[in-house]
């Protein structure tokens, strides 16, 4: 008996291990057919020969892991076909069987739409079910729009009793939605519709609606509804509006008045852009800056430390390290505390006074780790220590800076501090590796990279909307690489911590374009270098144009252009990048002869002109290119050759 039944158990064992391994060969083949499938699917559907698509994309099998997005396609096709009923039986199964996919709140929002254009009030359901499940979605706000809709269609189907309450109910939730989507896709209807039931009735109703007519661009229609609330409490929106309407003197009336009875109400940051705006009013900063500081002498306001910082970034020499000191000293938990330290500190250095710097420094790195200011003042106590014979502590404190700021230019700085034996800008190869999708985890079941993959971009691009490095990479797909690289740059500066350098983000922030006519016509130049400087000055962008009248790739001045082809004989091509190019590289190796073959004094030219680098290097007092680098006068300058150093620095780590 216990053999018969051993038997059977290893009968059942492998008849389920039978099934499991030709369930398992399903599913690769249902993969591998699902792939084919929606790829040439989605050739169709780029053609538009929308039937045809349906098709193919129904013959995905139900084992493929881009099965979701399959029905996802197989519903827009349906739609375009005007056969919404397969289109909402289509988006149904994908929430029904997919419900964890992040193609499933795409597909609910979808079908509420499809229900919406039908007057059909069932759409509620599904805008109420986002609202429930994916309140931080992209698409809970326009979620909120809908339902407002809603309530007033509903309104006309309730009994009398009900109607101004349900109507109530709708126009509150397009308050919501105004308020928190001043300039969102519905915007404009959301307003039509509240003006229409006259529902715009107390001051805070005039305030949303002058705001989001505001963000819409229509001034006029702001100011019609601005009228109607109260200047004094809401200063700063009338302000802004008198700005966009070209009343200067009102809008400075407005700040002024605003900024002594009622800063405090008002968010720092949009405090802080207000001021600036009040400065733009004036024919230089200093006399912007002199009439608050005689306006708020004996008065202390929200932005007072932020108007101090402005007048010390106005001074030189021991004027700007006393007032830096102040401001310190007045406000050493503001916001601007870590940078007027970090003045401070620099000031010591300069002046060789290394037991202040060390105490300031120490306090600094304690006080204000992740500031702006950090890496510099990590790097030059590493210099301090050097000067000070504490080799020990100097390289502690430049392993400290690459560790803690590996993108920063001072990174590159103590980089070199740590290996003497490479010279600054030694000439690298750079592995020219392409841009790719941006994210590798979970490669082979994440639907998002599989539909990169596949090539369906509008597809990710709807799916991805809030992650800005997908919206980088498809934009870079797409060719539009000057969009692509400020989209990722700026994702990246969000994030807290800065990823490794082979991570794939960096290729976006960073990419090589152009490479090969870059070498080609490299001549003395550093080849990396010469693609930083493109990259900064155009973001890839060949037709790119300066408010003071640079263009192109390289940003070159017209007139600096043809002095260039007439000195040099050079014959211009129809091939404008490789003009750009030619004549960007050309006119470097011509300040790098001119000024001794230094790299950072000829970046400091391109940027500030060679006359006032030659002035510089007679009337600033420096030991080194580091110390020449924190002193260079115009702040513009300054950035740009640090900007430029960290570019080649972050192109020199992502690629060799």
């Amino acid at each position: 008996m216990e053999k018969i039944n051993s038997k059977i158990i290893y009968i059942i064992v492998f008849v389920i291990f039978a099934l499991l391994t030709i369930l398992a060969i399903d599913m690769m083949r249902a993969e591998s057919v699902g792939f084919n499938k929606y790829s040439t699917a989605l050739t169709e559907y780029k053609k538009k020969n929308y039937e045809t698509a349906e098709k193919e994309f129904s013959q995905v099998p139900m084992f493929s892991s881009v099965k979701s997005a399959a029905l996802f396609r197989e519903a827009r096709c349906a739609t375009l076909l005007n056969d919404n009923e397969t289109a909402k039986n289509k988006y149904s199964k994908i929430f029904a069987f997919y419900g964890k996919s992040s193609i499933s709140v795409l597909s609910l929002y979808n079908i509420g739409v499809l229900y919406y254009e039908e007057q059909d009030l069932k759409a509620e359901k599904y805008f109420k079910k986002i609202l429930k499940k994916y309140p931080n979605s992209q698409y809970a706000a326009s979620s909120q729009y809908y339902l407002g809709q809603i309530d007033i269609l509903k309104a006309a189907k309730v009994n009398d009793n009900n109607k101004q309450k349900v109507i109530s109910e709708g126009v509150q939730k397009l308050y919501n939605y105004i308020s928190t989507t001043p300039n969102g896709k519905f915007t404009k209807q959301a307003l039509e519709t509240l003006i229409q039931l006259g529902a715009i009735k107390s001051e805070y109703d005039n305030l949303l609606i002058a705001n989001a007519y505001y963000e819409l661009g229509d001034y006029l229609n702001s100011k019609k509804y601005m009228d109607k609330t109260k200047r004094e409490e809401n200063w700063n929106s009338w302000a802004k509006l008198a700005l966009k309407l070209n009343e200067k003197e009102k809008a400075k009336q407005y700040i002024e008045e605003g900024l002594n009875k009622n800063s405090e109400a008002i968010e720092t940051d949009e405090l802080y852009q207000i001021i600036d705006n009040y400065l733009g009013l004036y024919p230089t900063k200093k006399e912007g800056l002199s009439r608050l500081n005689g306006l708020f002498k004996n008065k202390e306001i929200k932005a007072s430390d932020y108007i101090l910082y402005l007048t010390c970034t106005t001074k030189s020499g021991k004027d700007e390290t006393a007032c830096y000191k102040n401001l310190y000293e007045k406000y050493p938990n503001g916001q601007f505390a870590a940078e007027a330290l970090s003045n401070v500190f620099l000031s010591k250095y300069l002046e060789k006074k290394y037991y202040d710097v060390d105490r300031i420094g120490k306090i600094h790195m304690k006080k204000y780790p992740e500031s702006k200011s950090a890496p510099m003042v990590s790097f030059f106590m590493g210099k301090m220590s050097e000067k000070t014979k504490h080799h020990d502590a100097a390289n502690a404190y430049y392993k400290h800076t690459m560790s803690k700021y590996p993108d920063s230019y001072y990174a590159y700085r103590a980089f070199l501090s740590l290996n003497r034996d490479i010279e600054m800008f030694d000439e690298v190869n750079l592995d020219t590796a392409a841009v790719v999708f941006p994210y590798k985890k979970s490669m082979e079941k994440n639907l998002v990279i599989k539909l990169a993959l596949l090539g369906d971009y509008d597809l990710v691009e709807e799916i991805c909307k809030s992650d800005d490095f997908v919206q980088s990479w498809i934009a870079y797909k797409k060719g539009q690489y000057t969009l692509s690289c400020i989209l990722a740059r700026n994702a990246m500066e969000k994030l807290p911590e800065k990823p490794n350098f082979d991570d794939l983000r960096w290729r976006l922030v960073y990419p090589i374009h152009y490479w090969d006519i870059i070498t080609k016509y490299k001549y003395t130049n550093n080849p990396v270098l010469l693609l930083s400087i493109l990259k900064e000055e155009s973001h890839f962008d060949s037709n790119a144009h300066s408010f003071a009248g640079a263009k192109g790739l390289m940003q070159m001045m017209p007139a600096t252009e043809e002095e260039l082809i007439k000195s040099y004989n050079i014959k211009k091509t129809n091939d404008k990048v490789s003009n750009d190019i030619k004549l960007g590289s050309i006119y470097f190796a011509n300040l790098m002869y001119n000024l001794d073959e230094k790299i950072l004094f000829s970046l400091a030219a391109y940027n500030g002109g060679i006359g006032s680098v030659k002035n510089w290097q007679n009337t600033i007092k420096f030991n080194n290119v580091d110390e020449f680098v924190e002193q260079i006068p115009y702040p513009e300058t300054k950035n740009y050759v640090k900007k430029i150093i960290r570019t080649y620095w972050m192109y020199t780590n992502i690629y060799n």
